[in-house]
Parts: C-alpha cells; sequence; structure tokens
C-alpha cells in the first residue's frame, strides 16, 4: 500500500483490503476509489462501476493511496521509476503510481472497487497560487507517462481538450484562478507528451 500523509482509513480497512484479495476474480492488486470528508471525489473523478483494471480507465481506478499490491508483485515490478512523481528531480512532479500500475498489468491482475473507500482531502477544493504553479509539473508527469507507455493519438488529444476546455469555461464566467489552473495543466500535459 502507498498511503500519504493526507490520507485516512476507515476502522476495520486493512482487512476490507485482505477480504477484497479473497474474492473471486482473485486479484493480484486491488485499488479503490478516493473521497474527501463531504463524501465527494477528492483527486480526481473515479469510476462508479466495478472492474478490472486496464491501461485505459486506469486514471479513473486508481491514485497512489488506493492501490493495494500483494507483495510478489510489487518484488517483481521493482523500483518506481524516479524520474516521475512527487520528489523527482525532474518537471514530472506526477504519475508515479500510475506508471507503476501500468507496469503491474503487464503481468498482474488488478480489480478496481468503487465501495473501497480511502479518505483523502480535496486538494483543489480551493486554488491557490501554489496549486495554479503546481498544475503545469503534474501536468509533465502527467504527459510523460502517456508518452512512455504509448497511449494512441486519440488518447492524447482527447486528455489535451479536456484541461483546454476547461481553460476556456473558466474563463469565459471569470473564474480566472481556476482558467489558469486549467490552462497550466494542459501546457503541462502537452509538454511531458513531447
Amino acid at each position: 500500500a502507498f498511503p500519504d500523509d493526507a490520507c485516512w482509513y476507515a476502522p476495520g480497512f486493512l482487512e476490507q483490503a485482505v477480504g477484497y484479495f479473497r474474492r473471486e476474480p482473485a486479484p493480484d492488486g486491488v485499488t479503490g476509489r478516493s473521497i474527501d470528508e463531504r463524501g465527494e471525489d477528492a483527486a480526481g473523478s473515479f469510476d462508479p462501476e466495478e472492474g478490472f483494471v486496464d491501461k485505459m480507465n486506469v486514471w479513473n481506478r486508481a491514485i497512489s493511496f488506493t492501490i493495494f499490491l500483494k507483495k510478489e508483485v510489487a518484488d517483481d515490478i521493482g523500483d518506481f521509476d524516479e524520474e516521475i512523481g512527487v520528489g523527482a528531480g525532474s518537471i514530472y512532479l506526477s504519475g508515479e503510481e500510475t506508471d507503476y500500475v501500468l507496469r503491474a498489468l503487464k503481468r498482474f491482475k488488478v480489480y478496481y472497487y468503487p465501495e473501497f473507500i480511502v479518505y483523502h482531502a480535496n486538494p483543489l477544493r480551493q486554488i491557490t497560487p501554489q496549486i495554479i504553479a503546481r498544475a503545469y509539473k503534474y501536468g509533465c508527469g502527467f504527459g510523460r507517462v502517456v508518452s512512455k507507455h504509448d497511449y494512441p493519438i486519440a488518447f492524447k488529444l482527447r486528455m489535451l481538450a479536456r484541461p483546454l476546455a476547461g481553460t476556456m469555461v473558466y474563463g469565459t464566467v471569470g473564474q480566472f484562478s481556476r482558467s489558469k489552473y486549467y490552462w497550466n495543466s494542459f501546457r503541462g500535459r502537452l509538454r511531458g507528451m513531447l
């Protein structure tokens, strides 16, 4: 498991995690959903349907602190890519866990349960100057993972269109902080992909 300093577990959560490994289909790893104290998705939007994680749905079925893997899987995958993620000495400050899961999916099965909940504060509840600045490097990390794992051009274009649309929509309604956030995300994703 990869908990962080802003997530928390409900009582009995670890026993629940162990129980998921015993269900059918027997997975090598399980992931869940992240919600905040209000019960809303936090740190992304999550798929409401359960199922296996794959290359296309990993973005809505896994985030670092909701990932639980068998020891054999982690031993086989090895270390995180140190060029990607928070703390990396690069511009790619996100995506290390997605890269890790994508590497796992080449040999192992990971299953997503939306009722498997990890609580986490929503980092986008308030858009601060730090969040706006960080969006660029987080976007770079996203783009780097997409490029590293050879996603099709249609996927790349869709992932660029989303923050670009957010830039325009929020700019149009006068929410300039959110508009800047999405613009930085777009620029970062583009740079990471290139």
